[in-house]
């Protein structure tokens, strides 16, 4: 997993969990 794929992963679970 790249670095991009990770940040945006991460940005969907925070909007997830919002």
């Amino acid at each position: 997993m790249d670095f991009r794929s990770f940040y945006i992963y991460n940005l969907f679970c925070k909007t997830s969990a919002m």
